[in-house]
Formats: structure tokens, C-alpha cells, sequence
């Protein structure tokens, strides 16, 4: 019977061999497995591992973490995350800091108010 980092490491392959953008890289450390990685020119944006029961998103430009428990999970953040990086991963970089400091809140009710 396969392990559960088996069972969740084939669900990542389905879920990410053909979308765009991905391909599985090999690890740039000896004896560490291969990840998939997300590409939007010529850096690596985000990878996805199988860590001891949870699927990893690492964001690169953040270095953060996002633990999901499966695969449902993972293709529901990559709909709602993974437009983020691509084409203008620079410009996707200061939306995301944006979003995270509430400063493009604060910049929609100023583009009210100008009105």
C-alpha cells in the first residue's frame, strides 16, 4: 500500500503535469526529491513538495510556506493564487504586498473620494 506522501505526491502530478506554467524540476540538492515548479519567465515562482502528510506551496519572492492538507485544497489555491504570477511576476509581487498591508484598500477609497 502506498504512504500517504505517495498518495498526495501523485495527486500534485495529476493535478500540475499540462497546466501552464509547470514542469517537475529536478533538486538542485543530492538526495532531495523533485519538485514542481512554476515558471513565469525565466524564474521560479512558486514549488510545490510533498512534506510528511502535507502538500507545500513555497512562494519564493516571500519565502513563505503554505501548508495544504490535499489536493482539493491545492487546486482551490492555485485558482485562486496562481494568476498572481504570471506574465508580470514583478507587478504580482507589489499587488500581493498591496493586499497584504491593506494599502490597496486604502487606495481604492482615495480614488472615491476624488470624485
Amino acid at each position: 500500500m502506498a504512504s500517504a506522501d505517495t498518495r498526495r505526491g501523485r495527486k500534485v502530478e495529476e493535478l500540475l503535469r499540462g497546466r501552464e506554467h509547470w514542469s517537475l524540476q529536478p533538486s538542485s540538492s543530492p538526495g532531495l526529491p523533485s519538485q514542481w515548479c512554476f515558471l513565469a519567465g525565466p524564474e521560479i515562482e512558486l514549488s510545490v513538495t510533498v512534506d510528511q502528510g502535507a502538500i507545500v506551496v513555497y512562494v519564493m519572492d516571500r519565502n513563505a510556506e503554505v501548508f495544504l492538507a490535499d489536493g482539493a485544497a491545492l487546486a482551490a489555491w492555485l485558482d485562486a493564487n496562481e494568476a498572481l504570477w504570471v506574465g508580470r511576476p514583478s507587478m504580482a509581487s507589489e499587488l500581493f504586498d498591496d493586499l497584504l498591508t491593506g494599502r490597496l484598500d486604502d487606495w481604492g477609497r482615495q480614488g472615491l473620494r476624488s470624485r
